[in-house]
């Protein structure tokens, strides 16, 4: 599965480690979106947090996740170089206010 585009659609309000919400395309056909993006300074890493679904008994279950570890490193990676792309463009970062 190839990642084809990458969306930034709502940037945090400062309050947390939540730098913005993200949309992903695989192999432009499959989209998934709601996936927060965030930044932990004390580690000094970024992480994705895929979407989740609240069950009957209040536990929170993947509704998305990738079967390998490589699928998603490969992905952060791709979405921390887009968000430093977008952070250098004065036009995109307006994009997202």
């Amino acid at each position: 599965m190839k990642l084809t585009e990458i969306y930034f659609y709502r940037k945090s309000d400062g309050n947390n480690t939540e730098l913005a919400k993200v949309a992903l395309v695989f192999d432009r056909v499959f989209r998934l979106k709601r996936i927060s993006f965030r930044y932990f300074p004390i580690e000094k890493s970024y992480c994705l947090f895929l979407p989740t679904k609240k069950d009957s008994e209040g536990k929170y279950k993947d509704i998305f996740h990738p079967l390998t570890s490589d699928l998603y490193y490969d992905t952060l990676a791709a979405v921390v170089k887009e968000w430093q792309r977008w952070q250098a463009d004065e036009t995109l970062r307006m994009k997202l206010a």
